[in-house]
């Protein structure tokens, strides 16, 4: 394969082998700590918990099972704001020490239960609260509210063009700049095109949107580091749900699929969207969508960011839609994509733990034929020539130690991607979840979870203490609510 020779119809430079290194270099992105808000600073552990689970969050949810209630009981009002609030820090407090999935009999138990359980609610309070519990209003036509759009929907509309528009004036090659504004314009993020639900998906996902909608402030007071990673979370349920999913990765395994991007650094959660399941044909362009909508709201901010995805989301065209907004890449590519080359695919003639390289403008293709003989493809616009390099690195391999050169850019995907299972780990090890048939409410208690995950990272920030320190205070302040 001649080296400098261009391949394929998408005009990739073949650049021929990575030279090899000993010691690794950074990315050559410019580093950006993340910072939070200074008016965050004097707030308390149930505030900064509310600015991920608001009062009118709270309030949605009392308003909807009440009506449930005066449906199914016939009685009116039975709930008061204090019973949701200590409902919320009960389970907070049973994730915190591991009680969600002991009986409800045995924690209030004068012998063997907790007497802060008891101070907080009666027993029976707390099986009627968690029997009729409800995140949707029961009255609405067909036992679900139909969404009606936002009064500043028309300036919403107004602030993604202002995104466009300001993506058109960035600096790059006019050849790029044409490639990005016609990508620009074929989008004109035309939701239909892109995100198709049926009305009997969209009926059921409303379940879950007005009651637990924490989208609105996880970047108003938080601004996320150089790297957010954006990856699938499992809302792990067994139960009956039109769009549960298998996943054999994650511990969970059965479950609702959740598309979310968090901080490489700190695994702070920064977005969230509901998987409802397949809808008519297949849908074009899925991943490219999908990690649109999930920087979207970092985008409009004009946070320069390198977003780390996986085969699923990563795209040439991903690449060149984020340059236009000054933004990076590094993802892994699945080998069927129609703009890899041949080139990068043929391993016939390649021995194991080799690199070699493609360029296109910003974009680099890295093809990795590792020691297993395993072909990976990665794609970055995050690192020049010069950085692709073949490190020195130490594997075990059949209980051996053995020395192989893996490409600079796999060694910084590795170490950036993790974002969101690090938010997972977290979340799962204090999980508020009991268990539960309704899948909506499931959903709830992991809104919660993540809920309380960004509170503390929120508080932490500026007060010393563990996460253990901050669920006990935060559910004892919650269960005294009054």
């Amino acid at each position: 394969m001649a080296e400098k020779a261009i391949v394929s119809d998408y005009g990739w430079l073949v650049e021929g082998p990575a030279p090899q290194r000993k010691t690794r270099k950074k990315v050559v992105s410019a580093e950006r700590t993340s910072k939070f808000d200074p008016a965050v600073e004097v707030l308390t552990e149930v505030e900064c918990f509310q600015l991920f689970l608001s009062e009118e969050t709270f309030y949605n949810i009392l308003t909807f099972s009440n009506k449930k209630i005066a449906k199914k009981h016939k009685i009116k009002d039975k709930l008061l704001p204090k019973h949701i609030y200590r409902f919320v820090g009960i389970l907070i407090y049973m994730g915190a020490h591991h009680d969600t999935k002991n009986p409800i009999e045995e924690l209030w138990s004068m012998e063997d239960g907790k007497a802060i359980y008891r101070t907080a609610m009666s027993r029976n309070m707390f099986k009627f609260i968690t029997a009729n519990i409800e995140t949707y209003d029961v009255d609405a036509p067909g036992a679900v509210e139909v969404p009606q759009p936002p009064p500043d929907d028309k300036n919403k509309d107004d602030e993604d063009a202002n995104c466009v528009e300001g993506a058109a004036s960035e600096e790059g090659d006019d050849e790029e700049e044409d490639e990005n504004r016609e990508y620009l314009n074929s989008l004109e993020f035309d939701d239909e095109k892109f995100r198709i639900l049926s009305k009997k998906q969209l009926k059921k996902s409303v379940r879950v949107k007005r009651g637990i909608d924490l989208k609105e402030n996880y970047l108003k007071y938080y601004t996320p580091s150089n790297f957010v990673s954006v990856d699938k979370h499992l809302c792990s349920f067994k139960g009956k749900m039109w769009a549960k999913v298998f996943i054999k990765s994650k511990p969970g395994r059965y479950g609702i699929k959740f598309r979310m991007s968090a901080d490489s650094e700190t695994g702070m959660a920064l977005n969230l969207q509901m998987y409802c399941g397949k809808c008519g044909g297949r849908e074009e362009n899925q991943g490219f969508r999908v990690t649109r909508d999930m920087v979207l709201p970092m985008l409009c901010r004009r946070f320069k960011t390198t977003v780390v995805c996986d085969n699923f989301f990563c795209t040439l065209k991903l690449s060149h839609y984020l340059a236009a907004f000054g933004c990076q890449l590094l993802g892994t590519m699945r080998m069927n994509r129609k703009e890899v080359p041949a080139e990068a695919k043929d391993v016939k003639k390649r021995s194991s733990d080799t690199t070699i390289f493609f360029s296109k403008g910003k974009s680099k293709l890295v093809s990795y034929y590792n020691e297993k003989k395993k072909l990976v493809l990665l794609l970055t616009t995050c690192h020049d020539k010069d950085d692709i390099v073949a490190v020195e690195t130490t594997v075990y391999s059949g209980g051996k130690q053995q020395v192989v050169h893996k490409p600079q850019p796999i060694i910084d995907y590795n170490h950036k991607m993790g974002g969101v299972d690090t938010a997972d780990q977290m979340v799962r090890y204090y999980s508020c979840r009991r268990k539960t048939y309704r899948w909506n409410i499931r959903v709830l208690y992991d809104m919660i979870d993540i809920a309380a995950l960004n509170g503390y990272k929120t508080y932490s920030a500026f007060n010393k203490g563990d996460r253990i320190e901050y669920r006990n205070k935060l559910s004892r302040d919650l269960m005294a609510y009054n």
